[in-house]
């Protein structure tokens, strides 16, 4: 086992932060909390998410969609595959450590391109999210969901992990 030494530690902190980025955002995608309204009179609560609107515990599909949601969802889904293209090459990385086999240097590049793409796709959603669809809603007291504070972490673990395999290619 060849994981010994400051390059075996980088490249389990850089698989464990973008597997831990990656699956933050796809549990941040794929729930309906983005934008939460409270206590609207005759409806009661309201949340919003980049797929679904729910209701008094009942969600359903937008029946139409505008741009800037298109948009967020789109970016948010760019943001989940490169993520996941950062892991496989994370763990295609660990893996020849472990072996001691010699590492492809492209697998450094595959692993900052993916996490740093998951990064600015995953900011750019939560930006048009907050000032094209969330802000409007302000007026009705709407408050930011927990699905939006996911993605926005798992952005930011991810752009960790680029980070970290960029420290990880210099020391080489």
């Amino acid at each position: 086992m060849a994981l010994s030494g400051q390059a075996g530690v980088f490249a389990v902190a850089v698989l464990c932060a973008a597997g831990v980025g990656v699956v933050l955002h796809i549990v941040g995608l794929a729930t309906p909390e983005w934008t939460n309204l409270p206590n609207i009179p005759l409806f009661g609560s309201r949340s919003y998410g980049l797929w679904q609107l729910c209701a008094g515990g009942n969600c359903v599909d937008y029946p139409t969609k505008a741009d800037s949601l298109a948009a967020c969802e789109a970016f948010a889904i760019l943001g989940m595959l490169a993520g996941c293209v950062a892991v496989v090459f994370a763990i295609l990385q660990l893996v020849f450590k472990i072996n001691g086999k010699p590492q492809n240097s492209k697998f450094n590049l595959a692993i900052i391109g993916g996490c740093f793409s998951a990064f600015v796709c995953i900011l750019i959603t939560v930006a048009v999210w907050g000032g094209e669809i969330h802000e409007p809603m302000t007026a009705g007291n709407a408050e930011i969901g927990y699905s939006f504070i996911l993605s926005i972490v798992g952005g930011c673990l991810l752009a960790i992990a680029g980070g970290l395999e960029c420290a990880l290619l210099n020391s080489q």
